[in-house]
């Protein structure tokens, strides 16, 4: 290697370590060709509209359950909390059940409406849902810890944490792919991604904690990750590197994004932040 660097110069050895700093880095390799550059819409002040739960109750109408998979204990439908509605499969959320003074995670479809259980502690939320009916959420343990479950159909499984207590999962695509949060053996709280039967923790941006709130088909996860200095960015994971996407458009706009709620198959990000100190909800477009 030396006599080489020899032959071609001062400048070819320097060109050299600069581009392998760059590689061990990432810097090179996940510039700008990696994770796209975007502009921006302003979508005005956040509202109940913007990807986040609902604030308050969302009453329905219920008609009695046909048959289901498990027993529907009676609920209160002014009780009933509607956090994702937009699915072609159905919808999900929870209920109270006031029989057991609980709250239960429910799936709707086709006019059937299911309980769905919990973990063995008295409340569980359902976050999201799949194409094939694939519910995700978080559950009571017995012991009042707090899990990310997976509900398939007939079975809700814990999905475990980072080596922590609690974990909550929040989204779901086609593939089974699931995103969330989980405690890890530090106990901080880092966002993640279940892939396969594997929980894996996607970092942050050099502070604490992370949330992933949602993901594409594609594998593209948002959300939310502290920086080193703990201000709360909004950002992208793909191909196992997670992008801050204030760095993504253009730094003179009077933007901080704070959170990324939504991405879709077009790679399009819904969020909230703030523009020039006031509270804002965004839209992302790949350029």
């Amino acid at each position: 290697m030396k006599g080489n660097y020899r032959n071609i110069g001062f400048i070819g050895p320097f060109l050299m370590a600069v581009m392998l700093a760059g590689i061990h880095s990432g810097s090179l390799r996940h510039a700008a060709t990696s994770c796209p550059r975007y502009t921006i819409e302003d979508l005005g002040e956040p509202d109940s509209s913007s990807g986040q739960p609902a604030s308050g109750p969302v009453v329905m109408p219920i008609r009695s359950p046909q048959q289901t998979s498990r027993a529907l204990p009676k609920s209160d439908p002014s009780t009933l909390r509607i956090l994702s509605a937009s699915k072609p499969y159905g919808q999900v959320g929870w209920m109270h059940v006031p029989e057991r003074n609980a709250w239960h995670a429910f799936l709707q479809h086709n006019g059937q409406l299911e309980d769905l259980g919990t973990l063995g502690g008295e409340r569980s939320f359902a976050c999201d849902l799949n194409a094939y009916g694939w519910v995700v959420g978080y559950s009571q343990l017995a012991d009042r810890s707090r899990r990310a479950f997976l509900f398939n159909g007939s079975l809700m499984t814990d999905l475990g944490t980072l080596g922590g207590t609690n974990s909550r999962a929040y989204g779901i695509n086609d593939q089974g792919q699931i995103v969330g949060d989980a405690d890890t053996v530090r106990g901080a709280s880092h966002a993640f991604l279940y892939d396969q039967g594997r929980l894996s923790d996607l970092g942050t941006l050099g502070g604490l904690d992370s949330v992933a709130y949602c993901l594409n088909n594609k594998g593209q996860v948002v959300g939310y990750a502290l920086t080193r200095h703990a201000d709360k960015h909004a950002f992208l994971w793909q191909q196992g590197t997670m992008y801050d996407l204030n760095r993504q458009i253009l730094a003179d706009l009077g933007w901080e994004l704070e959170e990324a709620l939504k991405i879709d198959e077009g790679g399009r990000i819904w969020g909230n932040g703030t523009l020039h100190g006031k509270l804002r909800r965004f839209l992302l477009r790949p350029r």
